[in-house]
This record gives structure tokens, sequence and C-alpha cells, in this order.
């Protein structure tokens, strides 16, 4: 079009310039459509809802997971390194092990095995001879043959069988440059369906052929792992040695002693170690205090303690009631145990008795000697007799009176012939009831049943003296620290059962949610696209009369992004509440205060964030296509459309 005409439509105020509707009236048609089709906005919205919740909960379970994942992992770290340290203490590491260290720390390693073997010599008092270099083993073969090892134990059983042919998996590693050995293993890996070999042929034959040194390098270590644990003997032990790591001992010092901490622990900081020194004592403390209750609960809570017994008291009575007409306790005990007959003095009236000193001038029997005959007649089914303890029994004896006296367990036995004793010489034999099983545990002291039943203060007192020397202060810090510990213990106890129920492996779950939030993404595009094609379609003729009336391709399209993108930030805000509070209830559900503790603000803030912005940039592409179609389309053909 050229002249007049195409001069003013050129010109915005020229005659027949398209009249320019303000952004405003967008706005106002947008809503206007919105209020109007509002069933249709619904289902658009909720379109967006449903997807911003499904990638917030992918997205933020992850992140939830690995947040605790990472607390625990941090939380245990001591109790690891604690663990590695009392291994590598009571036993030789393994060749494989041994490998690890050629590949990682081969200088260190090589410094080691020969200050060891000087160490040796001197303290043998024999010349250091002559020996063999240690052997100059490649360190890249070295975590080669490692990696292979790992990818072998990723194998299944028959895998591995056929590949090593029954073989030690380490021997099968060291002796690859045997002849057809790596061809063998490649035939071999080529039949295993799924399973890619890590080496190329070329890499794996000249991995062979670095084998041997790699071999002889282990064989010393090995060798020289021996020598080690000697030194750890000379020490005086583990336990001795982990002292040595509880006072501050150098690293050099600990050599000495047979723990390389470098070698264990490799990349160990000060805050690492002190940690290790904390959890040494906390497991110090677990320990004895486990040995304390371990010795309550192998001993016989029934039987008399010099405290049970008043001496003087029970010879008197025991005197008076041997001498006493009818059956008698006294009488009971003496036919039972002969040994208790010397204890029953003769008085000078029948109304009395005295004690050995004040009558025959014999010394008084020894309180051991008294404890001992008592003690045995507690172990003797044949105690009991209705016509003897006619008196009133305590509410124990009942329910056991009721059984086969001969069929009784041991420490029932003695419950029950200790409270006739009781009952037959009252205020002589104090009573005193057993610390119950269930408060001699570790569990016990967790939960503070056992620190708050008085009937375990006797266990208490053992307790605070184990620990402390019988300090009440420190005694007191001391069990609380051994709470927390306990406490903390379970905690991770159940966290470590719950990953391993959840098969949790961080570099596998990366994977699955990468795909988990591709297909969800997928599935959200097709929905969303297709929910607002459908809106945008199903209105052409609406779009028709507005370009009749007047209205531009760009007023239309703005109208409409306006439109979407109104439903798409509700439906992300929406959806981004929902999916949140989906995540911290699952995750809460599933680890409890773990969650609470690591709670991963800034990763779910971000995973928020790219939910939300997802949700709006689906809703707005979307309508983007099918609305700048309809935009385009002339108004005579959009009337035309029968929907």
């Amino acid at each position: 079009m050229s002249g007049p005409v195409a001069a003013a439509r050129r010109t915005v105020g020229g005659i027949g310039a398209p009249h320019r509707l303000p952004l405003r009236v967008a706005f106002q048609v947008a809503w206007t459509s919105i209020r109007v089709r509002l069933a249709r906005s619904l289902v658009t919205v909720s379109s967006v809802v449903l997807a911003v919740a499904f990638l917030l909960v992918v997205l933020g379970e992850s992140a939830s997971i690995r947040a605790v994942w990472n607390g625990h992992r941090a939380q245990t770290a001591p109790e690891r390194a604690s663990h590695a340290v009392r291994t590598v203490l009571e036993k030789a590491r393994s060749p494989l092990v041994l490998l690890g260290l050629i590949a990682d720390q081969s200088a260190e390693v090589t410094q080691w095995e020969a200050s060891l073997a000087a160490d040796t010599a001197n303290t043998a008092g024999t010349a250091n001879t002559a020996k063999p270099p240690f052997p100059a083993a490649d360190p890249a073969a070295a975590a080669d043959l490692h990696r292979l090892a790992r990818w072998i134990d990723g194998l299944k059983a028959t895998q591995v069988y056929l590949l090593t042919h029954n073989r030690d998996v380490t021997d099968w590693l060291l002796h690859l440059d045997a002849p057809d050995a790596a061809k063998d293993a490649l035939a071999t890996a080529k039949t295993f369906k799924g399973v890619r070999f890590p080496f190329t042929a070329e890499r794996l034959t000249a991995l062979a052929g670095k084998t041997a040194l790699v071999r002889a390098a282990v064989e010393r270590l090995v060798a020289a792992e021996h020598r080690r644990l000697e030194q750890v003997k000379s020490a005086g032990g583990p336990e001795e040695v982990l002292r040595l790591v509880v006072a501050g001992a150098d690293n050099a010092r600990l050599v000495q002693v047979g723990l390389p901490l470098g070698q264990v622990l490799p990349r160990q900081g000060a805050a690492e170690r002190q940690a290790l020194v904390d959890q040494l004592g906390r497991e110090r403390l677990r320990t004895t205090a486990d040995q304390v209750l371990a010795g309550f609960r192998r001993t016989d809570q029934s039987l008399l303690v010099p405290e049970d017994l008043d001496q003087p008291g029970f010879i008197k009575e025991f005197a008076r009631q041997c001498q006493a007409e009818g059956k008698t306790a006294g009488k009971r005990l003496a036919q039972l145990q002969p040994g208790l007959a010397r204890f029953a003095v003769t008085t000078e009236t029948a109304d009395t008795a005295t004690p050995a000193p004040a009558t025959t001038g014999k010394p008084a029997p020894a309180l051991d000697a008294v404890l001992d005959q008592l003690n045995r007649a507690l172990a003797r089914p044949q105690l009991y007799a209705k016509d003897v303890f006619t008196m009133e029994l305590h509410p124990d004896a009942a329910p056991l009176l009721k059984q086969n006296l001969n069929r009784l367990s041991e420490r029932k036995l003695t419950r029950l012939n200790r409270i006739l004793l009781e009952a037959a010489f009252p205020g002589v034999i104090r009573s005193r009831q057993p610390v119950p099983a269930r408060l001699l545990t570790l569990a016990a002291v967790e939960d503070g049943s056992l620190l708050s039943d008085s009937a375990a203060d006797k266990v208490k007192a053992a307790l605070v003296q184990a620990l402390t020397g019988g300090d009440q202060v420190s005694g007191a810090k001391a069990l609380a620290e051994l709470r927390a510990d306990l406490t903390a213990r379970r905690k991770a106890t159940v966290l470590t059962n719950t990953f391993s129920t959840m098969g949790y492996e961080p570099e596998a779950s990366q994977t699955r949610t990468f795909w988990l939030v591709v297909l969800s993404l997928l599935v959200c595009v097709v929905g969303i696209v297709n929910t607002m094609m459908m809106a945008v379609t199903e209105r052409f003729r609406e779009i028709a009369t507005m370009k009749c009336l007047g209205a531009q391709d760009n007023f239309i399209l703005k109208a409409f992004i306006i439109e979407s993108a109104a439903m798409g930030v509700v439906g992300a805000a929406v959806g981004s509440v929902f999916g949140l509070f989906l995540v911290v209830l699952q995750a809460g559900l599933r680890f409890g205060s773990a969650f609470w503790s690591a709670f991963p603000t800034g990763d779910l803030a971000v995973v928020l964030g790219i939910s939300a912005a997802c949700g709006l940039g689906l809703a707005i592409f979307g309508a983007l296509l099918p609305a700048w179609q309809a935009s385009r389309m002339a108004p005579i053909e959009a009337m035309r459309i029968d929907l």
C-alpha cells in the first residue's frame, strides 16, 4: 500500500490510524474473562496447582532427605572414625584396604613401612641389615585395581564366581598379570547382560603389566601389618592406645604404638580429632556403665549382703528359736545348714539368750561366715514348711508358693526363701526389694527410670563410683553426659535403620530425582498447554468480535497473556503452599525430630522458587501459542468457526 493512506497509517494521529487501547483495558478484559468463565479458569488453575505441587514434592523430598542424610552423616562421623580406629587396633587390615593406601598415600605408606621395619629391628636388638627397597608400585595402577574391585563388588554372586573362578577377589586382582587373565576377564564380562566393564581392552592390558609391582607392595604391607599389631600388643593393647589418643598424643607417638592415624583417617583436621577424642570418652562412659549394670544383672539381688543383717540380733534370735518348743524357722535352718548350729548358744535362763562371748568365752562368729551359711540356705527348696512359716508373708510369696518349689528358677527360689527369713526374723534380716531387671539396662539410664527409682540407689552409687571415683558432682555430670549420648545413639540408630529400609544412596537418588523432574515437567507441560489451548480456542468468536470493534493483535495477545499469568500466579501460590505442606508433613512423619533439627530452609526456598516459576512459566507458555494464532486470525474466519 502506498500513497497518502499508507502515510496516514504510519502516523499515530493520522487519518485511518488504528486506535490503541490502553493496558488497563487489557486487564479489564482478562479479569472479566476469568470471572465469566470461572469454571474453566478453575480447571486451568487446578492444573497449575497440581503441576507446582508435584514438582515441589519431588524436589522438596529430595532436598529434605539429603539434608537429614548430611546431618546424620555429620553426627555419626565420630562414631565411624572410632569404629575404624578400633578395627585397625584389633586386627590386620585387609589387602584391599592396603591396596587403597598405595593408591592414595603411596609416599606416606612407603615411609611408614620402612620406619616400622627399622623399629622392629632395633627392638629385637639385631642389626638393621640391608633390605630390598619398597616396590615402586604405580599409584595409578593401584587406584585402577581398587576401582575394579569396587566394580566387582557390585556384581551378582554368580557373575563374581564366573569372573574370578571362585577365587578371592583381591587375590584374583593381584594376579591379573597371569597368562590370559585379562583376556579371560574381558571375555567373561561381555557375557554379563546390562553390565559394562570399566576399562577398555588396551587399558586392562596395560594394568595387567603393572600388577606385579603392586602385588609385591601389598605383600610387604601385609607383613608390616603383623609387626604393627605387635606394637599394639607391646603398648598394652587397644585400650591403652586409645587412652593415648584421648590424652592427646601426637601422630608420631601413635605410630610408635601401632596406630598410623594418618592412614586410618587421612583427612582428619583439628575439629575432627577433637570429635574423635570426645567420642572415645563417651564410649568409655557407656562401656563402664554397661559393665556395672551387667555386674548387678549377674548377681542375685535377693542374696544377703552385710548391710542386710544385724549379726548380734540374728545370733540371739536364732539361738532363742533353736531352744524354743515346737517347730521354728531357726530349727529349720539348723537342719538344712548344720554349720549354723554352732551359732545357737545355750543361755543360762530359759527366756534369754546371749552372744557366745558372754557365756562361753568363744569369739563371735565372723559376719562373712554367717552370711555364707544363710545364703546357702536361700538356695535350698526344702526351706519352706507350711507348719513353720505360719506368720504373714510378703505378697510376692503367694504366687511363688503356688508353684512346684523344686522347679522354681534359682532367682525365684532365692527371692521366696528371703521373704520367709525376713518374716521369721523381723528386724534382724532387713527387708530389701531387689532391683527390677528392667532398671539394670542402659535404656533405663537413658529414660531416667533408673536414676529416679529409690530402689536402685545402690546401683546409682556404683555407677557414680565407677564413672568418677565417687565424686557426686562429677558423677551427676557424667550421668547427664551418658544419658545424652545414649539418646543421640538411639536416634542415630533409628535414622540408620530408616535409611537402610529406604535403600537410600545419595548418587542414585540424584539420578532418580532428575528423571522424576523431567517426567513431571513433561506431564505438566502437556496438561497445562492442553488446558490453556482449549480455553483460548473456545473463544475464537469473542476474539473476532473484539477485532471487529477495533482491538489490535497485540491487544488480544496481551489480554490472554495477562489472563494466563494471573491464573499461573494463583496456581503457583496455592500449589507452593500445598506442596510445601506435603513435603514438611512427609519428612516430619518419616524422620521426626531429625528433620526439624536439619530443616533445609535454604534448599526448600530454592525449590519453592523453582517450582513456582515453572508453574507460572508453563501457564504463560501454554497460552502463548494459541493466543498468538487466534490474534493473527482474520475476524471473518474466526466468526465462521463453530465450536
